[in-house]
């Protein structure tokens, strides 16, 4: 696998098909940023590569990223694990390359520090959600059950992309179970998502609802902006500004002009 097969499989579009091209033709030195040994003096390096060459180092970050990602596939096939996962966890990469454009005006990776479990085979697209196993830094405590400090759980993603179809939500946390060959399974998420505020915003019946069914929400961290981000596309300091073309937008618009904040949820899911 080369990124070009790659790219194909993912149906990259013509513009970032050009800034590929354009990086590689740069002739960048891969192998030294590669043999870093921190993914902190990684991430220097790309910059300082893109630096060196005059170069955006979003577009570098795509490219180097999209190598990486066609290298991983050999261990993809070393494990036995399906290309189809394979594929639909590296999409991350196209989802993000394309905000990229939206935001900067640039084909590239601005979120390389979330990207780099893609390639580094942290984490996991299975159907609609993702997971990528940590190790607790801290003991978590909810309504119903306690995580000790030091369990290895599931760190619950929700790319971009996809309608929150519950009941592709509750297959993919099945396909986890299966994947990690764990009899018990506990889930954590942290997410504008898991807000319980849309339980009064929203109707019993929506995605976002159905979704936080699903957990104990064990905390509410409202400075986070993640949600504004994720609806709007943008954070605005005046809420005013705010697009209001979805249902969604309009109650979350509401919401924050009456000066209040929707900040994220974070919860656990133990799947039996």
């Amino acid at each position: 696998m080369n990124w070009r097969e790659l790219a194909k499989h993912l149906q990259i579009n013509e513009r970032g098909i050009a800034c590929l091209e354009h990086v590689e033709e740069s002739k960048l030195s891969l192998e030294t940023i590669c043999n870093t040994k921190s993914n902190e003096q990684f991430f220097e390096a790309v910059k300082q590569q893109a630096l060196y060459d005059k170069l955006d180092y979003r577009e570098v970050f795509a490219y180097v990223y999209m190598v990486l990602a066609a290298r991983a596939y050999d261990k993809y096939k070393e494990e036995g694990i399906d290309d189809e996962i394979y594929y639909d966890t590296m999409m991350d990469l196209v989802i993000w390359s394309d905000d990229c454009y939206k935001k900067f005006g640039t084909w590239g990776i601005d979120e390389y520090g979330w990207l780099i479990h893609h390639v580094q085979l942290k984490i996991f697209k299975l159907g609609r959600l993702q997971f990528q196993p940590i190790t607790l830094g801290e003991a978590l405590v909810c309504e119903t059950y306690k995580l000790e400090k030091g369990e290895k759980v599931l760190n619950v993603h929700i790319p971009a992309g996809e309608t929150l179809d519950h009941d592709k939500c509750k297959a993919s946390y099945k396909m986890a179970k299966q994947f990690f060959k764990d009899g018990s399974m506990n889930c954590i998420c942290s997410s504008w998502l898991l807000n319980p505020v849309y339980k009064k915003l929203l109707p019993a019946s929506s995605n976002i609802v159905q979704f936080q069914k699903d957990y104990c929400i064990y905390e509410v961290d409202d400075l986070c902006t993640q949600a504004e981000e994720r609806i709007f596309g943008e954070v605005q300091s005046n809420p005013n500004l705010y697009a209001q073309n979805t249902t969604l937008q309009k109650v979350a618009a509401t919401y924050l002009k009456q000066g209040k904040r929707l900040g994220i949820g974070k919860g656990v899911l133990k799947v039996d």
